[in-house]
């Protein structure tokens, strides 16, 4: 892994354009990739929490397991258990409008599907979840009612009915080339 400390003030200097490009790409595959492995952590706890692991392993009890095994707090690991939780309901709701061939109607996934919310946006949406998947289920079988909805499109209606997104933005326009970026107008000015 690169270090995380300037190489030399050269590095510093502003980059051309292809080079901004290259590394903004590979900043956003990153970030996906920490969003992912923090849902992949997040369902990794929900389950060694289901099984009960502390017991057979004799812990006292959940916290003092967390604590000593995994060097977090009972109050962290509840949060990733929330996170997890969020995440599962989403991926189930998207699966219902079976819009992603990588979801089945049951929320199995062949992997993961990154809905783009942060962890915190997951673990916000937790006390809210059984008005939310409902919404998300119905927005994304209307929308797939046009054509077939690329990833980016379920992530905008996801973070939408969640409420990471402006209320009344359309999911992103991919018919102008654009890619889906986050910031799309839908009229090729992005």
């Amino acid at each position: 892994m690169a270090s995380m400390e300037p190489k030399d003030e050269a590095a510093l200097e502003p980059v051309g354009r292809a080079a901004a490009v290259r590394l903004t790409k590979q900043l956003r595959v990153a970030i996906s990739e920490a969003r992912h492995a923090a849902v992949v952590l997040a369902g990794r706890v929900q389950d060694t929490h289901r099984a009960r692991v502390w017991v057979p392993l004799g812990y006292s009890g959940w916290g003092q397991y967390t604590q000593a095994e995994l060097g977090i707090s009972r109050a962290q690991a509840y949060r990733l258990i929330d996170i997890a939780e969020s995440a599962g309901a989403l991926n189930r709701a998207i699966g219902a409008a079976g819009v992603l061939a990588a979801v089945s109607p049951a929320g199995d996934t062949t992997g993961l599907v990154d809905i783009g919310l942060s962890q915190r946006a997951l673990r916000d949406a937790h006390g809210r979840l059984d008005e939310l998947t409902t919404p998300v289920t119905q927005r994304l079988t209307t929308a797939a009612q046009t054509g077939h909805l690329e990833v980016p499109a379920v992530r905008a209606i996801v973070a939408q009915a969640v409420g990471r997104a402006p209320p009344g933005a359309a999911p992103p326009s991919r018919q102008h080339g654009c890619r889906g970026q986050r910031r799309c107008s839908g009229a090729g000015a992005c």
